[in-house]
């Protein structure tokens, strides 16, 4: 009888060559994960993951699932041994659960939810480097947001996809909500982007799109015209990974 585990994983990405396993490179989340996942519980492990992340993305909400036939091992002993063998890595299982056997971590997700950390500032900061990409020119939020909503439901993302196979079978993607904010200390700005699945650098393109209309390169409503195109050339450039994070994963109760 088997049995499968759901498990939610947090990574820093800028050490690794992205989630899906790769032939040329052991460095992926991937390929550490079934290696680790492997040892502890003594049998092959192959996972899943909800969502496929390039190099250098990070992610703090991260699920992935396998399969095991051992009905003795526990859900504690798969934690603790896990993040034993990973702690010379920018990688943690947060929780582990026992789920059934059907679950699938990418197609039952019914949405996802990515931020990318932008500081704001003439300065750069040297502690955000490595988390947040730095724009010294002053953004408009409003002209961000009216831009972003144009973005909002169903539509041919083309234009704000990179071009590869899978992405031109099926542009069709579905975004639930853009969400941009200031924190307190008015240098930070995030931008939160939810839908139950994305293209290719989608939101990195999306992103990088949005910050020229908030320093007001492009107008809000060119936005649409560059949708409406359907053509990637008409978007404006793909943002950095350092900055994206991978943020959680909805489930159906």
């Amino acid at each position: 009888m088997k049995r499968r585990f759901k498990v939610t994983v947090q990574y820093i990405g800028d050490r690794y060559r992205g989630m899906q396993k790769q032939s040329h490179t052991k460095l992926t989340i991937q390929e550490i994960l079934e290696t680790v996942l492997s040892k502890i519980t003594n049998e092959k492990i192959e996972i899943r993951y909800a969502g496929r992340t390039d190099s250098g993305v990070s992610a703090t909400g991260q699920v992935i699932d396998f399969l095991i036939t051992n009905q003795n091992i526990e859900i504690k002993n798969i934690l603790k041994g896990s993040n034993s063998l990973l702690k010379k890595e920018d990688i943690t299982l947060i929780d582990v659960e026992e789920v059934n056997i059907d679950f699938n971590s990418r197609f039952d997700a019914i949405s996802r939810t990515y931020k990318y950390f932008i500081h704001n500032h003439p300065m750069p900061f040297a502690c955000r480097k490595m988390s947040h990409l730095h724009i010294h020119t002053p953004l408009n939020i409003d002209k961000m947001l009216l831009a972003s909503r144009y973005l909002l439901g169903k539509h041919d993302f083309t234009s704000f996809s990179k071009k590869s196979p899978s992405n031109i079978q099926n542009p069709i993607r579905t975004i639930e909500l853009i969400n941009i904010e200031k924190t307190n200390n008015d240098f930070e700005i995030i931008i939160t982007i939810k839908g139950k699945s994305f293209l290719h650098n989608m939101v990195r393109i999306i992103v990088g799109t949005l910050i020229e209309a908030g320093i007001e390169s492009i107008s809000s409503q060119d936005v649409k015209f560059i949708l409406d195109a359907k053509d990637r050339k008409m978007a404006k450039k793909t943002v950095s990974p350092n900055a994206l994070y991978f943020w959680d994963v909805e489930y159906k109760n």
